[in-house]
């Protein structure tokens, strides 16, 4: 007799394993066979751990770009305050 929920589970972790092999071997396929079951609602079948671990980085690579950008404005800021205060001290007495 064929243990039909065993053999469902062994399939879903098979399914696991397999992305999680993807996601080292190719990420981009990864990336789409993640998002095409996440689409279809197949949450349980997903790469948990990896997903995760990309969630946190692209968090943090976008408050990293955040941050380097509100630095560069500040900067240039700063410049342009300075050439206002400056602007006519240039030339001849």
């Amino acid at each position: 007799m064929i243990d039909h929920k065993s053999a469902a589970q062994s399939q879903k972790s098979m399914q696991v394993e397999e992305l999680k092999q993807l996601y080292d071997q190719d990420f981009v396929l990864w990336i789409e066979r993640t998002i095409e079951q996440i689409r279809r609602g197949e949450m349980k079948n997903l790469d948990w751990e990896h997903l995760l671990t990309e969630i946190e980085d692209l968090g943090r690579e976008q408050r990293n770009k955040v941050e380097s950008y509100l630095i560069q404005t500040v900067k240039h800021l700063l410049m342009y305050q300075y050439w206002l205060t400056e602007k006519g001290n240039y030339g001849w007495e």
